[in-house]
């Protein structure tokens, strides 16, 4: 859906689609001011903290690190059978990135072609097993999303 057709439903039904798509194993493509130089990058809402109103996510890439150590958290994701790639990538799980709740709530109601799909549950489980055990992540930010 367009960001002009999105705006044309009443905002109830865009806050009501993002509610149920705003959610661990969402895949969403925005702009990432993170990256070096910043781009617009796919990314993967890992875990959501209610509390402090933040989702952790990860990014999606086109090839691994070149770091043997780096690359042992990265979880290949074949493009076959998943939407949401283009060609086979690499959910990047050797480091979590914040966002705002209210700030992707905000873009996504405005624009819902951010939202590409969804990681299935075996994907989903697999990447925060590996986000578990990443020792290159806090260990206080794997607790405000409960990933310990």
């Amino acid at each position: 859906m367009s960001a002009d057709l999105a705006s044309r439903f009443p905002e109830k039904y865009r806050k009501d689609f993002c509610a149920r798509l705003l959610i661990p194993g969402g895949v969403f493509q925005l702009f990432a001011r993170e990256t070096h130089p910043p781009k617009v990058k796919r990314f993967i809402v890992i875990a959501l903290s209610a509390a402090d109103k933040m989702a952790a996510i990860i990014f999606i890439n086109t090839a691994p690190p070149g770091s043997d150590y780096l690359r042992s958290f990265q979880l290949a994701l074949r493009a076959n059978g998943r939407p949401y790639l283009d060609h086979d990538s690499y959910a990047d799980c050797s480091r979590l990135y914040e966002r705002r709740l209210d700030e992707l709530e905000n873009i996504f109601v405005n624009d819902t072609e951010i939202y590409l799909g969804a990681l299935s549950e075996e994907d989903l489980k697999q990447a925060t097993g590996i986000v578990r055990t990443a020792r290159t992540i806090p260990l206080k930010v794997k607790r405000r999303y409960r990933l310990v």
